[in-house]
């Protein structure tokens, strides 16, 4: 479980210990909520109210709370990481190999495999920030906790996060290098498929031969 303390400043001096872990430690609310549940609140060490008042000098530590909804079964397969720290890792995913596990198919996943690789710990989620195809390979961001995912997928559709891909296609482009900005949103009735659309959402590509 991560855990994560802040130091009270004097311009924080008379603010409720919630505006503390909501505003500058930047806990969610759903996460806020689970911790509160939990008791998980500590000021200087003691387990406090959502509305104790912090002083200059203090410390305020708490504990996310990992409550996976689904438990998926691990796998000892190959898992390439070539980033990792207490926030995330990065993996070099395979290809064929499906990024997550569901109570359909819960045999051999990247979710099964990582989950191997952290000895089976009771309070493993898996929580990807972003997501490549089965028959894609590639890096893959995967964060350790509800919070580092929080912020790591603010800043996933922006310049912050440049993801490239390599691909084979049938025929050439013309011309040879473009950017393709254009709206895109899911087809009426789809699940995966998209198409080009006024109403959708900002998607811009850049491409070269």
């Amino acid at each position: 479980m991560a855990t994560f303390r802040y130091l009270v400043l004097d311009a924080d001096e008379g603010l409720a210990i919630k505006r503390i872990i909501r505003g500058r430690m930047g806990i969610g609310y759903r996460q806020f909520a689970m911790v509160k549940a939990a008791g998980g609140m500590l000021l200087d060490g003691k387990s406090v109210h959502a509305n104790e008042k912090v002083k200059p000098g203090q410390t305020v530590e708490i504990t996310l709370v990992e409550k996976p909804s689904y438990s998926a079964p691990s796998y000892n397969g190959s898992v390439n990481i070539v980033y990792e720290d207490e926030a995330m890792f990065i993996i070099d995913k395979q290809a064929p190999l499906a990024c997550q596990s569901s109570p359909d198919k819960p045999d051999d996943a990247l979710e099964n495999r990582l989950r191997a690789y952290l000895d089976n710990r009771e309070d493993y989620v898996f929580r990807p920030v972003n997501r490549l195809d089965k028959g894609t390979s590639g890096l893959m961001v995967a964060a350790r906790n509800a919070h580092a995912q929080m912020l790591l997928s603010r800043g996933l559709h922006t310049p912050q996060f440049i993801r490239e891909y390599l691909a084979i296609v049938v025929g050439c482009p013309m011309p040879e290098s473009r950017t393709i900005d254009l709206p895109i949103r899911k087809l009426e009735g789809a699940t995966i498929r998209r198409g080009v659309f006024e109403d959708g959402k900002p998607a811009v590509t850049k491409y070269k031969v």
